[in-house]
């Protein structure tokens, strides 16, 4: 028999408070290491947004020099 959304929607709600409690009691143990590891995280996520900004600006202005070199050729 095929799983429902519902019950579907309810395991994955156990396990996410499942994974929170688990984060928690680690953070306390080791409050400094929790940090830490937010701090890399927070890292990461800058570095690849940076990357795909810089990856964006890079085609808009290909984009741009198409235009031009379409516009002044006819």
């Amino acid at each position: 028999m095929t799983e429902k959304r519902s019950d579907y929607r309810r395991r994955q709600a156990e396990q996410a408070e499942k994974a929170n409690r688990q984060e928690a009691a680690d953070s306390a143990a080791f409050p400094a290491f929790k940090q830490d590891q937010d701090q890399d995280q927070k890292t990461l996520k800058a570095e690849r947004l940076k990357k795909r900004l810089n990856f964006a600006i890079l085609v808009v202005c290909l984009l741009i020099i198409l235009v031009w070199v379409i516009l002044l050729k006819f």
